[in-house]
């Protein structure tokens, strides 16, 4: 299992923020910082321990753990270059 929490180039930044919660930036101009302010969601961005293994497939970076399979081209966000699949929901039960 990888240690990595954090992937950074000049454009993007995905933080594996826990093994249930991805956060992906984009930022046009490489010479501006990525957003490091709470957010509503995100107060605490500190990296945790994380349980995901991380890839590069046919140039695509694959991000895998129980929960999820994601994958991302390295380009500007798009519904053809990033997709999520949800692989296990844990421990929930249906009614």
């Amino acid at each position: 299992m990888t240690q990595t929490t954090c992937l950074v180039s000049d454009h993007y930044r995905i933080t594996l923020i826990t093994d249930r919660l991805i956060r992906c930036e984009w930022r046009v101009d490489p010479a501006e910082p990525f957003e490091d302010r709470p957010t509503q969601l995100v107060v605490d961005r500190s990296p945790h321990e994380v349980t995901s293994t991380i890839d590069e497939v046919d140039s695509h970076i694959v991000i895998r753990n129980q929960y999820y399979e994601f994958h991302y081209d390295g380009m500007s966000f798009s519904p053809k270059g990033l997709h999520a699949s949800i692989t296990s929901v844990g421990n929930y039960h249906a009614a």
